[in-house]
């Protein structure tokens, strides 16, 4: 029984099940910023003619941070340090970023191995988030004086 209990309680820390958010943002649009990354995984500087881009992601709520795609969601690219991310659907959702390496002519050379995601302390700055799009319900029909 103890080892059932424990197999559970790794898997539910594995697929996030744990996981505590900060703060759930009710939008379907939602702005985030990031610091920009100078240096390579080893610490090593990256230099011209290299540059850092950015991809922006996002995934459901209850999937974990490894997630693949189709469940993983690709929003956009952007060269800058911030972007605008918008949900088409209603749902749970929280936002990761990859960085992306660039040569000297705008092709990408490798993209970082893992990404930063909105609901990990570890590379949030200001507390974990994530974003909760709801739909509004629609307008009363049939209004009249009583």
């Amino acid at each position: 029984m103890k080892k059932i209990v424990l197999i559970l309680a790794i898997l539910a820390m594995a697929t996030g099940a744990f996981a505590q958010v900060g703060a759930w943002e009710p939008t379907n649009q939602i702005t985030v910023t990031w610091n920009p990354v100078t240096t390579y995984s080893n610490g090593n500087p990256i230099v011209a003619p290299y540059s850092v881009a950015y991809k922006i992601y996002y995934r459901t709520e209850g999937s974990p941070p490894t997630i693949t795609p189709p469940d993983l969601v690709l929003l956009g690219t952007t060269d800058t340090l911030e972007f605008v991310a918008t949900f088409a659907q209603q749902g749970r959702y929280f936002v990761g970023i990859a960085s992306i390496l660039k040569d000297a002519s705008g092709n990408i050379v490798t993209e970082s191995a893992n990404k930063a995601w909105s609901d990990d302390p570890a590379y949030v700055g200001n507390g974990t988030f994530g974003v909760v799009y709801q739909l509004a319900p629609a307008l009363p029909t049939g209004l009249r004086r009583k």
